[in-house]
């Protein structure tokens, strides 16, 4: 499909008595006439709800714009009004935040926000039409303006308040309209740094609770710590030694059986974020890596293994592929993963999923710490983070912004190792890798009889910073974007193939697959095959291209992630999310403060109580919250409302165990953004059979804008 071209949208709108008709186009003829200078310094995070009557650095570059009732108006209802702070500028990982109320009723009468604003001819903005409930995504790139995407949005309407969040994340863009997403993750990679500002288009409108939080990173897209492997940039220390991957082999016959070497393969990650998706059983099946299907269960005293978040209408059919998935459970923050998972739609499957590994496999890990740890049975690594996820390889992108994992030919690339431990010289892995394959041992480096040392699971593998990519001859844009990545932060091995091959980690989920999207951007398939000299395509031989220049990073280590030194890129911005500690809350009835010889918890305390009624509530601004507390074998249930709604019953028991730890028990999304929200916590005084006691603990309150 098309983008509509300006005249096909908003043609001849019945706009309000004084606005007669007009066309977008003339949106762009006024626009391009605009001045502005550009300042190119960094802002800190910028406020302004125009309460005290004036609108600091702000300035109206055509129209009539004031502030009046504590809200910033525009009242020209001309055919393009805008206007600009010039108190800063941004460049990505950011939040731009605005309330926007539209005073006319018709298509042709439009508002919104603009970013990356440089000049009159360079900038990015989000229009909403006022009547029809369409949002239109636009770029203006050397005076040309050009619809990037639209979209249909709810919320809006004449005099009807509505909050829109501009979130930039690397070359991403994603809209939400009241905390829904109207855009998500759409490519804009023209312009670097930039102003904000409010636009309107034959509309008096007003604007209010203008907002600009920096160095945002939403965790769903971008997850883990900036410290994190996989997120943290290789540095001006590294050393790099040689893997030793060598070339394929010329194929000049179609039945030369290196024809079908894969270049590249996908070892597909299945990652389901959706929190608040209906609870599904997840059993054992004994299927693993066998012809045998693994739609049906196994019966098993254990079954069910898990039961977890996904949607209904989500299935992974029954295939030999390894499927490490990753879940994030009600709480927000906990990813729970598994190995090889199969949800197989009917006949075949009853809507329940199946699994080979057990709950105590892989460890419960936090969206926001190391993400390590994970469900790779070759290495222990994540099943999330080096992943390519959907948004990335796009066009006009730059290259993912973390970490890849990569699968190698462990016969002949890894190192022929004696001991299935991390020993320097006999072992079969390195850190960040936990352990090796049960058959390392036997098969490592065995068809080479490779002493390469530093080439094992867990191994950093990067293009060297001496090479200068320009002269790798990439003869494809994703290619090119790889090798950036590879460069930048590198791959870890995370798993073992049985064959020649380039196959990295990515990304399906409910939302889609990558290699769907890969091929509507680029116009050939995601997956391939090395061929012959003759038929081989230009993204093939780039995978070759990219294997061949691969080096170990061999001083990565816990202390000096990616070599240590001056990272190569600016380091991840901080996760979207704030915490406060329990003493934010205000708390009625009786509590109790615990301290570090209890347990483990954020800043040292928690509050306790199990007198009924007691009651901890606490106010925030944000689109999600979680409420840290304690799940223990003395703990109770607790009533839990927002924004005075219904109650929700959370149990809070659990096993007995020793020193308590902290973590999110309660999670609430999809609130509006930009305005106050509470959440309040009532120790109901009652407990399950699990429990002995009837204790409600708040630690402290994780709050996403």
């Amino acid at each position: 499909m098309r983008f509509p071209r300006p005249d096909d949208v908003l043609s001849s709108p019945a706009a309000d008595s004084r606005s007669g008709q007009h066309v977008f186009c003339a949106l762009i003829v006024l626009l391009i006439a605009l001045v502005a200078p550009v300042k190119t310094s960094s802002a800190a995070d910028y406020t302004e709800t125009f309460d005290i009557g004036t609108a600091q650095g702000w300035t109206a570059a055509v129209g009539a714009w004031a502030v009046d009732g504590g809200t910033y108006h525009s009242t020209a209802v001309g055919p393009a009004d805008i206007t600009v702070y010039g108190g800063g500028s941004w460049s990505t990982d950011f939040i731009y935040h605005a309330k926007i109320n539209n005073g006319f009723n018709n298509t042709g009468n439009l508002a919104g926000a603009a970013y990356n604003y440089q000049d009159a001819n360079n900038y990015y903005a989000v229009i909403f039409a006022a009547l029809g409930g369409t949002a239109y995504l636009i770029k203006v790139i050397n005076g040309t303006m050009t619809i990037v995407a639209t979209a249909p949005y709810s919320g809006g309407g004449q005099n009807i308040w509505f909050d829109v969040d501009v979130i930039r994340s690397g070359t991403g863009t994603t809209v939400k309209v009241n905390g829904t997403s109207v855009f998500n993750n759409v490519p804009q990679s023209e312009l670097g740094t930039g102003k904000i500002g409010l636009i309107t288009y034959w509309a008096d409108a007003r604007f209010d609770n203008v907002s600009l939080t920096g160095g945002i990173r939403d965790p769903l897209k971008w997850p883990f710590a900036g410290s994190s492997i996989w997120n943290m940039p290789i540095g001006s220390n590294a050393v790099y030694v040689p893997a030793n991957i060598p070339p394929n082999p010329s194929v000049t016959d179609l039945n030369d059986p290196n024809y079908w070497l894969a270049m590249p393969q996908i070892d597909w990650d299945i990652i389901v974020l959706t929190p608040n998706a209906p609870i599904t059983d997840i059993n054992y099946s004994a299927a693993g890596w066998s012809n045998v299907s693994r739609c049906s269960a196994t019966a098993d005293p254990r079954n069910p293994l898990f039961q977890l978040p996904m949607p209904s209408t989500f299935f992974v059919e029954s295939t030999l592929n390894n499927n490490s998935s990753a879940f994030l459970k009600p709480d927000g923050r906990t990813l729970i993963q598994t190995q090889p998972f199969t949800r197989c739609a009917p006949p075949n499957g009853d809507g329940t999923a199946t699994t080979l590994t057990d709950r105590n496999q892989f460890p419960p890990v936090d969206l926001y710490g190391d993400g390590i740890r994970g469900s790779h049975g070759g290495s222990g690594l994540s099943a999330i983070g080096g992943s390519v996820r959907l948004g990335e390889l796009r066009r006009l992108s730059q290259g993912p912004r973390h970490a890849l994992k990569l699968v190698v030919y462990s016969a002949r690339d890894l190192y022929n190792c004696t001991t299935l431990d991390d020993s320097p010289t006999t072992g079969c892995f390195r850190w960040p890798a936990v352990n090796a394959d049960s058959h390392a041992v036997a098969s490592y480096g065995a068809v080479s009889n490779n002493n390469n040392t530093a080439m094992k699971m867990g191994a950093l593998l990067a293009i060297p910073a001496s090479v200068d990519l320009a002269t790798m001859d990439l003869q494809t844009d994703p290619a090119k974007q790889l090798a950036w990545t590879l460069q930048n932060y590198g791959a870890y091995i995370d798993d073992s193939g049985d064959a020649p091959a380039f196959i990295f980690g990515a990304e399906k989920g409910p939302d889609g697959a990558l290699e769907a999207q890969f091929e509507a951007d680029w116009g050939f398939p995601l997956e391939d095959r090395w061929r012959t000299e003759t038929t081989r395509t230009p993204w093939a031989s780039d995978m070759q291209r990219l294997m061949t220049a691969l080096y170990v990073v061999d001083n990565n280590s816990p202390t000096s992630i990616g070599g240590g030194g001056t990272p190569r890129q600016p380091l991840a911005p901080p996760l979207a999310v704030t915490r406060s500690e329990e003493s934010a809350a205000t708390k009625t009835g009786s509590w109790t403060t615990f301290g570090s010889g209890t347990g483990i918890f954020s800043g040292g305390t928690i509050a306790a109580s199990n007198v009924m009624g007691s009651t901890a509530t606490f106010s925030f601004t944000g689109t999600a919250v979680s409420w840290i507390g304690v799940k223990c074998d003395s703990c109770g249930i607790a009533s839990v409302s927002i924004d005075g709604g219904s109650p929700t019953a959370v149990d809070t028991a659990a096993g007995p165990a020793g020193s308590l730890v902290s973590e999110a028990v309660f999670y609430a999304s999809g609130l509006a953004s930009g305005v106050s929200h509470t959440i309040a916590i009532t120790v109901t005084g009652t407990h399950s059979t699990m429990s002995t006691g009837a204790y409600i603990a708040v630690d402290a309150f994780d709050v996403m804008p």
